[in-house]
């Protein structure tokens, strides 16, 4: 949340997914992730230095359980747009009319359910913790929110290994159209309602 307050005062940050816990409660959750871009799929040939090249250049998503990449692009122009590829860019400039579709994938596991897309978009922030008067957690409302059976429909979950007893996994793809009328940034959040 910190990070929604520093862009909202033009500073650019990257959102990194940390736990400070130091031991598993319950080993059906999965710990949080930060997933960055890199020129290759082969966990052994990942450079370190692209980790942190990837990180610096706001190329990363985080999440526990729930896997979301998001794309912006311009409706008039679909090959402008902002991603979190290698060699991507986050952020894009439009042509006249500012018209943008906020392009959302979700893979979840089966173990981690989800129910809820949200989407902040510029989303104004207010402070939910103090420390002798000085605001130090902020939270912020989401500028819409996406729930499935109202909004969206889930389809039957995609099996990934059959070879493999429960190894499915939840996928949905959105598409979100935006009319833009200033500098805009996005945080797309995915949660499930099951506790």
């Amino acid at each position: 949340q910190m990070c929604i307050r520093d862009r909202n005062q033009g500073i650019a940050t990257t959102f990194i997914a940390d736990t400070d816990t130091h031991t598993f409660l319950n080993l059906r959750t999965a710990g949080a992730r930060t997933w960055t871009a890199s020129p290759t799929d082969a966990p052994p040939s990942i450079d370190p230095d692209d980790v942190g090249a990837a990180v610096l250049a706001g190329r990363a998503t985080g999440g526990q359980g729930a896997y979301v990449q998001t794309r912006l692009r311009e409706t008039d122009t679909p090959a402008n747009e902002a991603s979190f590829d290698w060699n991507g860019s986050t952020a894009i400039s439009t042509g006249g009319d500012g018209n943008v579709t906020l392009v959302i994938d979700v893979q979840a596991p089966i173990w981690a359910p989800f129910d809820t897309v949200e989407i902040y978009a510029n989303a104004e922030t207010f402070p939910v913790s103090f420390n002798d008067g000085t605001p130090i957690d902020f939270d912020a409302v989401p500028t819409q929110t996406l729930v499935a059976g109202t909004d969206f429909v889930l389809p039957a979950p995609t099996v990934v290994d059959p070879g493999v007893a429960g190894a499915s996994r939840q996928e949905l793809h959105l598409e979100v159209p935006f009319a833009l009328v200033e500098d805009t940034w996005f945080v797309v959040l995915v949660r499930g309602t099951d506790g």
